[in-house]
């Protein structure tokens, strides 16, 4: 399929297998029923959603772009890389997910120690290996459990930073889930830059180690702040992707999945420069 002025496209979701609430394929079903023709898969440090995501995509009619959403350090600021167009076999990939998947259970682990250790005697959960252990999936085991009624109880009296289920991240550089996507054969766009402190000096930084475009179209960010990264986008030769980062119906960016949508001459290039990549 080649970009032509009638498609909607979406280059930035969750599935289940990362922090979002649904299964690779009703994310499909939702994307198509939502009138979208592209959307890139781009779970958090994983790429286990993306075959079940592709098989239904091939059902539908809908072009999957194969994706995934790094979580990273720059300039000692958490933040997060998306890779499209990558190949999900690549070993470089896949060590780097399987490397960051490590490090996530550790993390998870001693958050759940911390809980019992301040009341909260969570039972060791039965968690699919390809599903993502981030603070979203303890959430939903404490909702389960019945420690806790909502997630956003959980955050707030658990895990978020400052609270006793806290456990700071052990994240890896930025430059090598750059380096791992080009590897792939993908691109590396840094993610919702509007959403970080010194957002501006993490996209000059990244640029010297080889990124390829700015996420502008993001639910989070107002036109002023779009048009902000787009102008610099502009400036620096980076490329220019977005979309709503829908994590499932009842998050509050459900609203934009379908609306929040990149304009087709940004997929176009985006096309060309994953063409020219092959």
């Amino acid at each position: 399929m080649t970009a032509n002025a009638t498609l909607k496209v979406d280059l930035h979701s969750h599935s289940i297998c990362s922090d979002g609430t649904l299964s690779p394929t009703a994310l499909v079903r939702e994307a198509r029923a939502r009138g979208l023709d592209v959307l890139a898969l781009t779970d958090h440090d994983t790429v286990a959603g993306v075959a079940e995501a592709q098989a239904e995509a091939d059902r539908a009619g809908l072009r999957l772009v194969h994706g995934v959403e790094f979580t990273v350090d720059c300039l000692g600021i958490e933040i997060h890389v998306l890779g499209l167009g990558v190949n999900c076999r690549n070993r470089a990939l896949t060590s780097l997910c399987d490397e960051i998947r490590s490090r996530r259970r550790t993390r998870f682990m001693e958050m759940i120690a911390r809980l019992r250790a301040v009341g909260v005697p969570l039972k060791d959960p039965e968690i699919p290996h390809e599903v993502a252990l981030a603070r979203p999936l303890l959430a939903r085991v404490m909702i389960q459990q019945g420690f806790v009624a909502t997630q956003s109880e959980a955050f707030e009296r658990y895990l978020r930073k400052g609270r006793p289920g806290y456990v700071e991240h052990n994240r890896l550089k930025a430059v090598q889930a750059i380096e791992a996507i080009h590897a792939a054969g993908g691109l590396a766009f840094v993610a919702h830059p509007g959403l970080y402190q010194r957002g501006d000096e993490i996209v000059f930084d990244l640029r010297q180690s080889g990124l390829d475009g700015i996420e502008c179209v993001h639910s989070d960010h107002r036109h002023d702040v779009q048009e902000h990264y787009r102008a610099l986008a502009d400036k620096l030769g980076l490329l220019v992707s977005g979309g709503a980062d829908f994590h499932g119906p009842d998050h509050p960016r459900s609203v934009n999945f379908g609306k929040r949508t990149l304009p087709v001459e940004d997929f176009s290039r985006i096309e060309a420069a994953l063409a020219a990549r092959a």
